[in-house]
């Protein structure tokens, strides 16, 4: 058995304005950066072999979060980075509704048949964080990993694990700093322990 833990980047500036940040390299804000010490708090107590992130500074920030608190170091893997948006990047979502009406709507409608201009395919996706996700099956049972990822990217992990069709991607909630968990058993064994878990936010909410 392999169990890996998900956890989604903090909120950055950009989720607070409403933009598409895909590639993008945008910081944490005050509130991300506090999400990512709460996600940190979350696995005190818990052991595991490694901890893994996306190299864009969102994903990074708040991996460095856990590993600071667990005395331990970061390993980048840019199979986990986020789904490229392309000309869609910066741009909120009335302003991309304005250039490419509807396009929006079928990203979250039907991924699995979207191009964005300039952009990922969600497939194209999958294939990448997959092969991220066999290197570390490949490097042996009972192991224990930590994956710091994005919405996007995240999503298309747990399609692949699961051989769930990638249309459905968007059907899996993921929040910011949110903490999922799957544990893999063999090929075509794999199951869903824990999907958006986000108990360890309610303090921020109670210091509002």
């Amino acid at each position: 058995m392999i169990t890996f833990y998900f956890v989604r980047h903090g909120q950055t500036t950009w989720n607070l304005e409403g933009k598409y940040q895909g590639s993008t390299d945008v910081p944490l804000s005050a509130l991300g950066e506090a999400q990512a010490e709460c996600a940190a708090r979350w696995f005190d107590g818990k052991s595991f072999d490694a901890i893994y992130t996306s190299p864009l500074i969102r994903a990074r920030r708040t991996a460095e979060a856990i590993a600071h608190r667990q005395h331990t170091a970061v390993t980048e893997m840019a199979e986990f980075q986020e789904i490229c948006f392309g000309a869609w990047e910066g741009l909120t979502y009335d302003e991309i509704e304005a250039q490419w009406p509807g396009a929006v709507e079928t990203m979250y409608s039907a991924p699995d048949t979207v191009r964005i201009e300039g952009g990922e395919t969600f497939a194209e996706v999958e294939k990448r964080t997959m092969a991220g996700m066999r290197r570390l099956i490949a490097a042996g049972d009972e192991k224990t990993y930590v994956i710091v990822s994005h919405g996007a990217a995240i999503r298309t992990i747990l399609c692949g694990m699961m051989g769930i069709p990638l249309r459905h991607a968007w059907h899996f909630c993921q929040g910011n700093a949110a903490i999922s968990c799957l544990r893999w058993y063999g090929e075509g064994d794999c199951w869903l322990y824990l999907l958006n878990g986000q108990d360890h936010l309610r303090f921020l909410e109670e210091r509002t």
